[in-house]
Formats: C-alpha cells, sequence, structure tokens
C-alpha cells in the first residue's frame, strides 16, 4: 500500500517523510536481518520457506519504497539515516551487486541510480574505500551481463555523475555554485575514473553490441573532460583507433565523432611520440577520416587531433595548418564555408608546395581532396580538389622503378579504390572529376599494371578521341562515341576484368538508371545496354554471376525499371551466348586459365597480322558444362522463371520478354535439360494468349515469334501443337491462326526452304480453317462483333504466301490440293473471292521462293494446266449423260429454284488454270534465264486455246504471259503473235470502255508485239482505230501509262499516218497542262521523240517552237517547268543549225522568266537553261547578248533592267570564267557606281538591286582575285562594308559573306607572317588598316544584337568576328567607348556601368583594348533577356557564345587574361543552378537552351585548361562574389523600397 501511494502521490507526501521513512527502514532492515537467518537454518521446512519468501518480498517492496523517497525528497536530511542505510542495506550486498544484477537491474542499482541524478545525494556513493563505485563498474565486467545492465551502468548511474559534475543538472534542480561541481569531480569521480576507464575500456574490447558500443564511447568521450593524467590514455588511444577503423554498419558517424574527443583528450596525456608504431597507426587513421565524415563538427575535431600529432611531429605542422584551412567555416555565417581560406589552402597546395611534400606530409592531403571531390554544389572546391589529385598523381609516380612501398600503397588502397568507388556517384558532376583524374593516373602511370589496360583509351593523348574526355562530354554525339570506342576496345580484350567490373560498368550503368529528361538520352541508354553487352564477355566468370544476380535483383526493388532491366539481362546473356559460342571455336573444354593466358598472348601477335581476335574472358573462365549447368539451373534461372510464373495480368508486358532470355540461357544447357525446362515457359505463354488483353496477347505473341527463331524450325511442330491445345474453342481460334502468321512472319527470314515441310499440312489445316470453317464464317458474319483485332482481320492469307515461301517444290502439292478439292465444289461468290484471294497469295509467295528458279515449277506449272484439262473434260462427259427417265418429262423438279445450293455454280476448276499460267508469267518475268524456247515451246499450244476460250480470266492471264514472253526467239511466235494481235484489238472493239482489265492487256500485248517483233505486221486502219479510241485516256492517270507506251511503240515503228499528227497536238498540250508530274514527263517524252522522229516542215518546226515560247507565261508553274525542261532536251539533242535558232529565239523570254516569274524554282531552272545558252551559243550570238546586257545596265533610270542584266552577267561569267575578263571592268565599275547611288540613302535604296549587285561581286571575287582584292578596289570594299547595317536581312547576309571573302584574302596572305603588323597587305596589294578592322567588328557586332538575326547571318558574322578578334588580340588595338557610346547606350551599358562589369564607364571616354570592349558587347548580348520564348530569339546568344568559344579557343592567355571576369560572368549565370531556366512551350527553345548551357560548360572547362585550375577558380570566386554582392543589393533595394512604398 506504501509502494502504491509513494507512485500516485509523489512529491505530495514530502511532509511526511519523516514518519515514512522510519516505516520503511524498520521494515526493510528486519526483512534484511531476518533473509540470512532463514537461509542459514538447518530444519528445512515449508514453514520456513514461507518465511524466507515473505521477507524477501518485504525487501524487494522495501527497497522500491525508499528509492521512491530518495527521488521526491532528495532534499531531505538524510545524513542520520545514511550510517544505518549502508551498514544494514547497501554493504550486506555491494559484494556480489555484478553477480546479483547480471540478467537484471537489481533494485540497489536503481538506487544508485536515483542517488546520482541529485547533487545532495550523489555523495552517498562515494564511500570511504570508494567499494561503492568500483562495484558498480565491475557490473561492465561480468561476461554474462545482459545489455540492458550495462547501459543502466553507463547511462543512468555514471552518465548522471558526469553531468552533475559538469553543472548540467536534470529536472527543477538547479546549482549557480561552482564549488559543488568541483567537489563532485574531486570527491566522487575522478578517485574512480581510472576504475571506470579500465572496465569501459575492456568492454569495448570485446566488440559488444552497437547500442552498448555507442553509449560506452559517449561516456569515455565525456569522462575525457576530467581526466588529467591517467594509466588508460594509451589504451583508450588504441582502442579508438580499432574502433575508428570499423565499418559504418558497425560504428555510426556519431559514435565516430565521440571517438575522435576521445583522441583528442588522450593523445595529450599520453606521451605518444615515444612508440612509432601507434603515432603511425594514429595519424594515418586520422589521415584517412578527412575523407569519411562529412558533418563540420567531426571535420573541426580532426583537424584539432591532426594540430595535437603535429606538437610531436614537425614534418606535419605545416600540413595540419592546411587541412585547418582547407575545412574552415565563417566566423560570420552559420555552417557556410570560408572558401577563401580553402581556395588559398589548395592554391598553396597545387602551386606551390607540391613538388616538396613527402607521403607523409600528402596522406592528410589526399583524403581530403578525396573528400571534396565529391562536392558536387560548389565548381572551385571540386575542381581545386580533382587538380590536387593530380597533382598528388604527378608527384607520386607509380609502376615505375623509383617508385616507394609507402607510395604505391597508398595508390593501390586508397585512390585507386577511391575513383572505381567515385563511378558509382549519383552526381554527374562529380562523377566527371573521377573520371579525369582515373585518366591522369592511367596517362602518367602507364606502366603500371592495375591501370595500364586503359592506356589505350587515351588513344595517343587525342583529347577528340580520348574515352574519358568523350563519356561524359556535354555533347551526347561524344558521349556515344566513347562508348563505342570502350566496346571496341573490348572486343578486342584489352581491358582487365577487374577494371571492367569496378569502373567501367558502375560508370556507364548510370546511363541506364539515371537516364536524362531530354530525348537524346534514350539513344544513350541503349548504347550504354550495348556497350554492357560487350563488356560482360571480357569479366571472370564469378563477376559475371555476381552482376547478373544484382541485376536480376533490381526487378523487385526497381520495380519502376523493369523493361530497362530486362532489357539489361537480356544483354548480358547475349554476351554469354557469344561467350560460349567463341569458347566452342577457340577453347577445347580442358584448357586451364594458364593455357587461355597463353592463346591470349599468341592471339595478341596474330591480330597484329590481322588474324582472328581472342577469346574472351567469360569464355575462358566459364566452368565445364556441369558446373555451368547447376549454375544456371540454381543461380541464374530461378529468379527470373518465378518473375515470369507470376499470374499478375498488369505486369504480363514487361514478364513475357524474361521468356526469350530464359531461353536463350536454356540453350547453353545440355539438350536433355533443355528438353525438360522449356516446355513449362512455351506452355505458360500459350496460356496467356487467352488473355482478353490485347497488349498482353501481342506481347506473347511477339516473345513467342522471338522464341522460335532462338530454338530453330525443328521445335517448331512443338510449338504449334501447344498452341493447338491451348486455343482450341471460340475466339481463340482466331488467336491460334494470328499467332501462327505472326511466328510464321518472324521466322520467314531465319528458316530455309524446306525447314517446315515436316509439319506442313497442320498450318495448312489451321489457315484452311481459318478461312474456310467456323473462324471464316465469324469473320464474315456482320451480326458478329468484337474488338479484337484477331477477329476483325485474317492474316491466314499472309501465312499461306509465307508457308509458299519457305516450301520446296515437292510439297507443293499440299498448299494446291485443299484448293482443287474446293474448285471441284459447288461454291457461293463469297466463297470463289476467297479462293480467289489464296491462289493469287500462293503465287506472291511462290515468286518470293527460291526454289522457282529451276525447270521444275514449269513442270509444274504445264502439269496444273494438264490436270484442269482432265477435269474439265471428265465433267463435260458427265454432263453429257442425261437420265432417259427424266428427259421425257417436260418439267424437271429438280431445277435451279428447287436446289439445296441454288446459290452456287460449278466449273471453277478454271481458276487453276488461270493461277498456273499467272505464276508462269511471274516466274518468267523474275528469272529471265528460263525464257529458253526450248522451256516454252510446249505453253504455245496452251497460249493459244486460252486467248480464244470463253473464260475472261484465263484469256487476261494467257495475254500477259504472251507480253512476258514475246522478246523469246521463238519462230513459232510470230504465227501466235498475229493471231494474238487481232484477237486483241477485237477485245479492245469488244469492250464498252478501254478501262476493262480485258482491253488494257490487250493495248500491252499490241504495244509488246509492235516494240518487239517488227517484221509483224499490223494494219495501219487498226492502229487508226486504236489511236483514236485511246485519245480521251491520255487525260485519264489511271490509264495514261499504259496508251503513252502504246504511243511510243507506234512512234518506234514510224507509222506516219494523219492520226498519229493529231494525237501529238493533244500530247504537246498534255505536256503543258496537265496536272500530274508523271503525265507531263510521259507526254515530254512522247512529244521529243515525234519532233526527232517525224517529219517536221520548217513551218511547223517554227510553230512548235512558237508553243514552247508562248507556255513560258503559262499560269501555273508545273506547266512552265515542264516547257523549260522541253526546251533543255532540244538544246541538248539538236544539231548546230537549229540549236543558234533555238538559242536566238528563247534568250528573251528565259530572262524575262528569271527577273518576273513567282516562283523561285522557275526562275532557277531558266538560270540553268540561261547557263546553257550561252555555253552552246556561237561568237555571234554571245556578242549580240552581252551588247543587249551592256545597254541594260547602263541604264540607272530602270533599276528593273539593271538587275536583269546584273543577273545574266553572273550566269555569263560563270559559264566563261576567267575567259569573260574583258567585260569586267566595266561591270566592276558599275556594280561601284550601283553601291555609292544606294548607300547614300538606305531608306529609300532598291535592296533587290543591292542585293543582286553584291552576288555579282561575290562571283567576281571567285574568278578574278586578282583583280578584286588589288588596291584600286579598295573603294568597293568601302562600299561593301557599308551595307553590313542595312536594314534588309539578305542584303546583310550577302555583305557579310563578301566581308568573310575579303578577310579571308587577308588571312591567307597573311598566313605565314601572322596578323601582328598593320596594314595587313593582302594577296594582291589591299590594305586592311586599325580603322577598318574595328569599323567591321562594331558592324559585324551590331549584327548579333539584333533580336530576329538568321541563323546563317549569325553564323558568318561569327566567322568574320573571330578573324576580327585575332587581329584586335595580335596587335592590341584600343577602343575609344566615346565613339560608341551614342552606338551602342542600351540597358546593358548602363546595368553594366552600375555594377562595374565596363573596364571604364561608358561615358567617361576612357580608352580600352578592343578585345576587351568585344567580350564586353557580346557578354552583354548573352546576359540581356529573351524577349520571346522562342527558338528565334535564342539565334543571337547561341552565335555570341560560339564567338566567345571560338576566340577563347584561338587567342593566347595574355590576351585572355585581362578579359576572364568578363567573359565568365555570363558563363556562371547560364551554368548557375539557381537561376531557372526561361519557360517555353516550345520544345525547340528548351532544347536549345539547354544546348547553350552545355556550351558554356564547355567553355568554362577550356578556359580552366588554358588558364591553369587555380587562376580559373580564383577567377570564377570573384565572380561569384560580385554577383552575389550585386542579388544582396537588389535584395536590400527591394526591403528598403517595400518599407518606404509598401502599397507599390
Amino acid at each position: 500500500m506504501l509502494e502504491d501511494m509513494l507512485e500516485i502521490l509523489g512529491n505530495r507526501l514530502k511532509p511526511f517523510v519523516n514518519m515514512l521513512v522510519n516505516a520503511v527502514l524498520y521494515c526493510l532492515i528486519r526483512a534484511s536481518r531476518d533473509i540470512p537467518k532463514a537461509v542459514d537454518a538447518e530444519e528445512e521446512k515449508i514453514g520456513e520457506y514461507s518465511q524466507l519468501s515473505m521477507s524477501r518480498a518485504v525487501r524487494q517492496t522495501g527497497f522500491k519504497c525508499l528509492n521512491m523517497l530518495f527521488k521526491t525528497s532528495s532534499d531531505f536530511e538524510w545524513s542520520a539515516y545514511m550510517p544505518a542505510i549502508m551498514a544494514e542495506l547497501v554493504m550486506p550486498r555491494l559484494e556480489r551487486l555484478p553477480i546479483d544484477t547480471a540478467q537484471a537491474v537489481s533494485v540497489l542499482l536503481q538506487l544508485f541510480s536515483t542517488w546520482s541524478s541529485s547533487q545532495e545525494t550523489v555523495f552517498f556513493l562515494a564511500t570511504e574505500d570508494g567499494k561503492a563505485l568500483q562495484k558498480i563498474a565491475e557490473c561492465l565486467d561480468v561476461p554474462s551481463a545482459k545489455d540492458e545492465v550495462k547501459l543502466f551502468v553507463l547511462e543512468n548511474i555514471l552518465q548522471n555523475i558526469i553531468k552533475l559534475a559538469s553543472g548540467q543538472l536534470d529536472g527543477n534542480q538547479a546549482s549557480s555554485a561552482d564549488e559543488l561541481c568541483t567537489r563532485i569531480n574531486a570527491q566522487v569521480l575522478r578517485p574512480n575514473v581510472d576504475y571506470f576507464l579500465a572496465r569501459i575500456g575492456s568492454l569495448l574490447r570485446k566488440s559488444p553490441s552497437r547500442e552498448l558500443l555507442g553509449s560506452g564511447v559517449r561516456v569515455v568521450s565525456q569522462l575525457a573532460e576530467f581526466v588529467t593524467c591517467s594509466s588508460q590514455a594509451r589504451n583508450f588511444i588504441e582502442i579508438a583507433a580499432f574502433l575508428l577503423n570499423q565499418p559504418v554498419h558497425r560504428i555510426n558517424p556519431k559514435t565516430k565523432g565521440d571517438l575522435l574527443r576521445i583522441l583528442q583528450h588522450f593523445i595529450p596525456e599520453c606521451n605518444i611520440a615515444d612508440d612509432e608504431d601507434l603515432q603511425a597507426k594514429v595519424y594515418n587513421l586520422v589521415s584517412s577520416l578527412f575523407g569519411y565524415f562529412k558533418d563540420s563538427t567531426s571535420r573541426e575535431t580532426l583537424c584539432r587531433v591532426l594540430a595535437v600529432l603535429a606538437r610531436n611531429d614537425q614534418e606535419v605542422g605545416g600540413v595540419a595548418a592546411l587541412c585547418a584551412d582547407l575545412n574552415s567555416f565563417s566566423v560570420q555565417s552559420l555552417d557556410e564555408p570560408d572558401f577563401d581560406r580553402r581556395l588559398r589552402a589548395f592554391s598553396i597546395i597545387n602551386e606551390e608546395q607540391y613538388p616538396g611534400l613527402t607521403i607523409k606530409q600528402w596522406r592528410p592531403i589526399l583524403f581530403n581532396a578525396l573528400y571534396y571531390i565529391r562536392d558536387d554544389k560548389e565548381l572551385s572546391i571540386r575542381t581545386s580538389a580533382s587538380l590536387t589529385l593530380r597533382r598528388f598523381i604527378e608527384s607520386v609516380p607509380v609502376g615505375s622503378g623509383t617508385s616507394s612501398p609507402a607510395a604505391l600503397e597508398l595508390v593501390t588502397s586508397h585512390l585507386l579504390p577511391s575513383l572505381r568507388k567515385g563511378a558509382h556517384d549519383s552526381s554527374e558532376l562529380v562523377r566527371a572529376e573521377y573520371v579525369a583524374v582515373m585518366a591522369y593516373l592511367v596517362k602518367q602511370s602507364s606502366q603500371w599494371c592495375e591501370v595500364n589496360d586503359m592506356l589505350v583509351l587515351l588513344v595517343d593523348d587525342d583529347e577528340e578521341a580520348s574515352f574519358f574526355n568523350n563519356v561524359l562530354h556535354i555533347q551526347q554525339h561524344r558521349r556515344l562515341r566513347a562508348l563505342r570506342r570502350l566496346a571496341g576496345e573490348a572486343r578486342q580484350g584489352h581491358l582487365h576484368s577487374t577494371n571492367i567490373t569496378q569502373f567501367f560498368v558502375p560508370l556507364i550503368e548510370h546511363f541506364i538508371f539515371d537516364k536524362a529528361d531530354d530525348d537524346s538520352a534514350h539513344n544513350l541508354a541503349a548504347e550504354a545496354l550495348l556497350t554492357i553487352g560487350v563488356l560482360v564477355e571480357w569479366v571472370e566468370w564469378a563477376q559475371f554471376r555476381a552482376m547478373f544476380r544484382r541485376y536480376s535483383s533490381y526487378m523487385q526493388s526497381k520495380p519502376d525499371m523493369e523493361k530497362t532491366i530486362i532489357k539489361l539481362l537480356g544483354m548480358m546473356i547475349d554476351g554469354l551466348c557469344r561467350a560460349a559460342r567463341s569458347k566452342q571455336t577457340h577453347l577445347p573444354s580442358s584448357m586451364t586459365m594458364v593455357d587461355w593466358m597463353v592463346v591470349r598472348s599468341d592471339a595478341d601477335v596474330e591480330s597484329e597480322v590481322g588474324t582472328q581476335r581472342s577469346p574472351s574472358m567469360l569464355a575462358a573462365t566459364t566452368p565445364k558444362q556441369q558446373k555451368l549447368s547447376d549454375d544456371l539451373t540454381n543461380n541464374l534461372l530461378p529468379p527470373l522463371k518465378t518473375y515470369l510464373h507470376n499470374k499478375d495480368e498488369s505486369t504480363v508486358s514487361l514478364r513475357v520478354p524474361v521468356a526469350v532470355a530464359i531461353v536463350k540461357l536454356l540453350k547453353l544447357l545440355p539438350h536433355e535439360q533443355l528438353s525438360h525446362h522449356l516446355p513449362p515457359v512455351l506452355t505458360d505463354l500459350s496460356h496467356i494468349l487467352r488473355s482478353r488483353s490485347q497488349e498482353s496477347r501481342d506481347m506473347t505473341r511477339k516473345t513467342l515469334a522471338e522464341i522460335s527463331t532462338l530454338i530453330g524450325p525443328s521445335y517448331f511442330g512443338f510449338v504449334l501443337k501447344e498452341l493447338r491445345g491451348a486455343l482450341a474453342r471460340g475466339y481463340q481460334l482466331h488467336v491460334l491462326s494470328y499467332t501462327v502468321h505472326s511466328i510464321l512472319v518472324a521466322t520467314a527470314s531465319s528458316f530455309n526452304s524446306g525447314d517446315l515441310d515436316y509439319c506442313m499440312p497442320q498450318i495448312v489445316s489451321v489457315i484452311m480453317d481459318d478461312i474456310f470453317g467456323a473462324t471464316g464464317q465469324e469473320k464474315d458474319a456482320e451480326e458478329y462483333i468484337s474488338k479484337m483485332k484477331e477477329v476483325k482481320s485474317s492474316k491466314s492469307y499472309d501465312s499461306m504466301e509465307l508457308i509458299a515461301k519457305t516450301t520446296t517444290l515437292r510439297r507443293l502439292s499440299d498448299l494446291i490440293r485443299p484448293l482443287q478439292t474446293l474448285l471441284q465444289e459447288k461454291l457461293t461468290l463469297n466463297l470463289v473471292k476467297k479462293i480467289d484471294e489464296l491462289l493469287r497469295r500462293v503465287g506472291v509467295g511462290l515468286l518470293r521462293n527460291e526454289a522457282i528458279q529451276s525447270r521444275d515449277l514449269l513442270v509444274f506449272c504445264y502439269e496444273v494446266v494438264q490436270e484442269v484439262y482432265k477435269v474439265e473434260a471428265a465433267s463435260r462427259s458427265s454432263n453429257s449423260r442425261e437420265d432417259y427417265r427424266i428427259k421425257r418429262y417436260l418439267i424437271n423438279v429438280k431445277g435451279a429454284n428447287k436446289n439445296e445450293q441454288r446459290g452456287s455454280t460449278s466449273s471453277y476448276t478454271y481458276k487453276l488454270a488461270r493461277f498456273s499460267l499467272d505464276v508462269l508469267r511471274s516466274t518468267l518475268h523474275k528469272y529471265d534465264i528460263l525464257q529458253a524456247p526450248s522451256n516454252l515451246v510446249g505453253f504455245l499450244p496452251i497460249i493459244g486455246d486460252a486467248i480464244v476460250q470463253s473464260q475472261e480470266e484465263v484469256q487476261i492471264s494467257a495475254i500477259r504471259l504472251l507480253t512476258t514472253i514475246i522478246k523469246v526467239p521463238l519462230p513459232e511466235l510470230d504465227q501466235t503473235a498475229i493471231v494474238a494481235a487481232t484477237e486483241g484489238v477485237k477485245m479492245i472493239k469488244a469492250s464498252t470502255s478501254t478501262n476493262t482489265e480485258i482491253a488494257q492487256a490487250a493495248l500491252k500485248l499490241i504495244s509488246a508485239i509492235l516494240r518487239e517483233r517488227r517484221h509483224v505486221t499490223i494494219r495501219e486502219s487498226d492502229v487508226a482505230y486504236l489511236l483514236k479510241r485511246l485519245k480521251p485516256d491520255l487525260e485519264e492517270p489511271d490509264r495514261q501509262g499504259v496508251t503513252f507506251n502504246f504511243l511510243k511503240a507506234v512512234l518506234t515503228r514510224k507509222i506516219v499516218i494523219t492520226e498519229v499528227y493529231e494525237v501529238l497536238d493533244i500530247v504537246a498540250a498534255i505536256m503543258v497542262t496537265n496536272q500530274t508530274r508523271g503525265a507531263r514527263d510521259l507526254a515530254r517524252g512522247v512529244y521529243f521523240q515525234f519532233l526527232m522522229d517525224y517529219p517536221q516542215s520548217k513551218d511547223r518546226f517554227s510553230k512548235q517552237l512558237g508553243f514552247l515560247v508562248k507556255n513560258l507565261d503559262y499560269k501555273h508553274q508545273e506547266g512552265r517547268q515542264s516547257v523549260m525542261e522541253a526546251v533543255h532536251l532540244l538544246l541538248s539533242k539538236v544539231g548546230h543549225d537549229l540549236t543558234q535558232e533555238i538559242i536566238a529565239m528563247f534568250f528573251v523570254p528565259l530572262v524575262m522568266v528569271l527577273i518576273n516569274d513567282e516562283s523561285a524554282e522557275c526562275r532557277e531552272m531558266a538560270g540553268v537553261l540561261l547557263k546553257e545558252l550561252f555555253e552552246r551559243a556561237d561568237e555571234e550570238r554571245t556578242q549580240t547578248f552581252l551588247a543587249l546586257l551592256r545597254a541594260w545596265l547602263s541604264q540607272d533610270e530602270e533599276p528593273l533592267l539593271t538587275r536583269v542584266s546584273l543577273q545574266s552577267y553572273r550566269i555569263y561569267f560563270d559559264i566563261n570564267g576567267t575567259k569573260s575578263d574583258k567585260q569586267r571592268p566595266y561591270v566592276q565599275a558599275r556594280l561601284l557606281t550601283i553601291l555609292k547611288t544606294n548607300a547614300v540613302d538606305v531608306g529609300s535604296a532598291d535592296w533587290e538591286l543591292v542585293y543582286f549587285a553584291l552576288k555579282t561581286i561575290a562571283t567576281l571575287c571567285q574568278l578574278f582575285p586578282n583583280a578584286l582584292f588589288a588596291a584600286n578596289s579598295a573603294p568597293l570594299w568601302a562600299q561593301v562594308r557599308l551595307f553590313l547595317s542595312f536594314p534588309h536581312a539578305w542584303v546583310k547576309l550577302s555583305a557579310a559573306k563578301l566581308v568573310g571573302l575579303y578577310i579571308a584574302d587577308y588571312g591567307r596572305a597573311n598566313a605565314d607572317t601572322g596578323l601582328r603588323k598593320l596594314p595587313l597587305t593582302g594577296t594582291s596589294g589591299l590594305e586592311l588598316t586599325a580603322e577598318d578592322i574595328l569599323h567591321l567588328a562594331r558592324a559585324s557586332v551590331g549584327i548579333l544584337r539584333v533580336p530576329g538575326v538568321s541563323e546563317e547571318l549569325a553564323s558568318q558574322s561569327v566567322r568574320n568576328l573571330v578573324f576580327l578578334g585575332r587581329c584586335m588580340a595580335a596587335n592590341e588595338l584600343l577602343w575609344s567607348t566615346s565613339n560608341v557610346s551614342e552606338k551602342f547606350d542600351d540597358e546593358e551599358d548602363s546595368e553594366d556601368e552600375k555594377h562595374g562589369l565596363v573596364n571604364g564607364h561608358v561615358g567617361s571616354k576612357k580608352i580600352s583594348p578592343a578585345i576587351q570592349f568585344l567580350f564586353e558587347r557580346l557578354s552583354a548580348i548573352l546576359r540581356r533577356e529573351t524577349l520571346t520564348t522562342r527558338t528565334p530569339s535564342l539565334v543571337p546568344k547561341t552565335a555570341s557564345l560560339q564567338l566567345v568559344a571560338a576566340l577563347c579557343s584561338h587567342l593566347p592567355l595574355t590576351a585572355l587574361s585581362p578579359c576572364l571576369q568578363t567573359i565568365l560572368l555570363p558563363l556562371h549565370n547560364l551554368t548557375d543552378p539557381s537561376i531557372p531556366a526561361p519557360y517555353s512551350t516550345d520544345q525547340a527553345f528548351e532544347t536549345a537552351y539547354k544546348a547553350l548551357v552545355s556550351t558554356s560548360q564547355e567553355i568554362l572547362a577550356l578556359l580552366q585548361q588554358k588558364v591553369g585550375t587555380t587562376e580559373f577558380v580564383a577567377q570564377l570566386a570573384k565572380v561569384r562574389e560580385e554577383v552575389k554582392a550585386r542579388r544582396e543589393g537588389r535584395r536590400v533595394k527591394r526591403r528598403i523600397e517595400a518599407v518606404a512604398e509598401p502599397e507599390k
């Protein structure tokens, strides 16, 4: 009851403590005295046991009550009771305390915890002999004691004492007197601290649990503050060093931070300098931890520990200071690094001290660099750390004979593993630095066996081709190139398996699992998959197995990437299959690894002379068949099978492709195991086809087709059997035929002819059931509605075509026999159509069958026709025998209307004859070698009979066959041709329209006879009739081809009749007026043939030319183009005299087309024809034309004629080249006058005239460079420069291109001497002064400032400015800002002026370097906000950035250094992740902006390489500080405005 009162009432019982304590102590002491008596009694009676149990219960409850009294009334005067408590209650049990409390926290231990939590009672633990605290500490030494007991001692007793000693009081207790803390420290804690440290040290050495370990380390770190001299210092240093080396899953970073504080406090207490091994161990450990800790507190503690170590080792004194600077934090901002100190420390290391640092001094610096290279947020820190690592590699060469063991250990054990681990880093920026350092290590340590295999990837230090430079390059195509190079080198066996698995595979995995958001990421991921598929061939079997199991586990851990993972597993399996094939080819089964190395070395020698490459590492390390089978069935296949057998309908599309991977692995097993494991896979896939999900069925079909291709034709019958068993009813039958077709399509290219002959009847059965069975009826039934595409479409026709393609000729009967049986039945019209289509598909398939090249097919066709004859003969004989019993009746009760199949008709066997003739025709057309007289002579009677018989389908087939073989030199064909031509004319006359199939076939036959059988005479009356009949067909698109072919055949025979001339007049009109290009081309060809071959009078020929001239003005451009093409034909084919007449007639009209035609294509064609006129014209005609052009060019008041003359002169100059030099001076003088006239008033200038003038100058520059670049041409070029500022874009572009030619001449002339000496002299004496350079630069930069500038104009301006910029830098030209202040004052200038970014204020008239001014203009363009978020608005920025890149690449460092901050500012803004990219719905804009960012990053990398990392980082830091100050200034300004004008 008292216990319950104390628990419930608590502090409210304080006034009654005096009364309660007496009662509690009386009962407690009485029970404690009774227990020993009861135990020692000799008589063992039941009552005694009851008394003993009662006494123990009283004692237990009494201790609890006493404990609660101490908790609630710690300020009670306990001194009068303590002697009795200690003597009667504590001391008797103290000796056995560690044993008694081993399994649970005893009440006595809880009492001690209560005493330790209060400053009034804590002194009760400080007995005179110190035995209480010692026994408490001994609880930590009991091996069988539970962790909860030890944790209680550490956290609830010892930590309470430490808190009291340090003044950290719990609850409501407080103390302002330091004397009390000192007293607790002196009387309680310090006398027992060594004892506790010894026990805790012993505990920590026994590998306790993680929780107990952390608590012990925490207590020791807190105790260390109170230790001034301890014998346990060395012990704890060793323990801390041991624990700090433990992995993170064993000891968490927080615990390791406490261990660091232990080292910090105990190292000064121990003379560690006397023990060199311990000192080296601690030093190495502390150095390595610089690469581990991330929090600022721990890193600062590390620096302090290193400083403590430096007191005893002068060699590391300076290094400790550098490490302190490398890990310094700003005193002004919370948790913000002190970048100035850090970068200064990096600068000291990288530029000053690195050559003289020893391995010992390098160690902490190295681990700091390995830590800071992982900083993905700060470019300056990351690049500085990367440079530090390269400095270390440079200072400590590995692999050479001079490398020390310590250096080799540091690189092998720490640097190289860190670089390999860096390939796993999630940040691409960090990975890029790791790759750069790895490349430098490979380059510097080319003899080191660990990395020398990667030397080939440097490609002889070619930065453009190096894998390391390209694999993480900004440009995606260079990444693709790097992956292909890596795969290529791996195929050659140059790479070690360790580097493949630990560096290359993790590096390129990111392209697969961490794909970017842009469209090109898909291509990169696909190439990465292919590369991994190649790399796995060159890893060892154990590594392959581990990779496979890891990737297969991703199917569960990364469900969102299942599709990609399945592709990756497929690539790995493909690599394994290639390795297995390679092993069978190169390696005997008994070959060992040593033998393989010999084979490799021999293969390397052979590869130099071009022999086959060596077997792969995977092939060599693959175990023997039994072990391989066990690995496949026990390790690789189970996760794939489990994934496939999952019955989740929603994941079918992902699961089904795994079956392909499974089958590929199964193919590596022996035949018996393959036969055992394959059926369940195929059965599962077949049953999935029952699914109602269309996507599931499609995916399963695709997978079954791929599997069928893999396992080959021998298993096709089994697949078909499984499908027919699983899909047996209803809609499943539709799925069956559709699936069989899909598999046939997929396997058609891989199966050979005859591979499926053994299961041909089963395939044909499926096809016939689908077309003519119940499924076919369902497809035809209109009331049968289904959304399944298998039901809505029939693929059986395609299937028949496919099997006809692959079958052998001896099995063709299997395809025809079912159809022959059907044709002998009475059929409905619908069934007849199906049979027609099926026969057509068989014919198409046979045409693709390679076996039809033999004479056997002709025999087959002949036999089919003979079989038809037999059937028809039998049918006629049966019909001739009438039943005499029925004949005598007048009425036939079984007439057509009473017949059960009255809708059907009989006698369709002739369709087989048509099929045979069609197949024969197609075969002979495809294989001319079969068109031998001996092969065809037997078919002529069949053809003749077919033409004259009554069945139109057979007639058409026979006519087409005869058309095909009409060329064969067979005498019997002449007579057949005469009969066929006569019959053909009759057929056309009998046809109601020439569009019928038989009429078209007959016309083709007559055309072929006219063309091929010239000695076969056809009556002119028949030809005239046909020409009249075919006139309307000339305009009909579906009949034009046949009609024009007939017309060409007539013209070839040169049949001169009136109807030909009449038809050709219509053809001439069609050549111009017809709307289809094909018809115009046909008409033009026939018209030209008519003009060339038929007699033409002079007047008629002139009339024809007049017709062409007139139609040069036809209203539609297609007609005009057709006329000009006809003129081109005439010019190229007619004789000299007629050519001159044509030239004279067409020159002026073509010039008018050139200047007046609305269509650019027509103008271009007119220009081509004018070139041809100038080429073919004689001297007299040429002079006439030139006189006309000169007259036009001299008419200033007629700008149109001047334009015509300039364009014509350009054509003349292009044709005659340097021969036209006599015309150049006059033309050049007129060009100067034209430019001067239009330069006076740009607003009213004729831009077209200026444009053609500039184009003419460009032509003259190409033909007469000596004259155009002579000194006397300077006025002309002065005028050209003025038009760089012309409003019209075409004029500016032409002027910019001319300026490009202009400065290119100076570049050629001064290529050897350089650009330093001004004025520059061109190849022909023309000079370029400093004023000219500045004027051109100003105008060219002005072009880039126009928001709507075209890409072509911007690109040309960039090329011009690159040369001008080089001239500025080489000659150190100066630019007075006052000269251009009125030209360039804008928002950017004012912004620059405000923030001091321009080298001198714009209005201050300060002179600055011209190259500096150029970079400032470009920087202003790059920093200017875009007016719109459309792609054209980025053209100025893109061009400016390209110019900056080109200048940074070409200019020397001395010219770039003063402008570095100006260059870096816009680049920093473009690459700063804190500045969001402009939002746009235009995908092209987003792509272009990303390209801007990528180019900016490339320029930054270029500048870093050119300037040096240290200087680059320093300048970049200044730019960032400047940007930060500007942002802060704007932020303050906004705050002030918000306060001053809150309503605004």
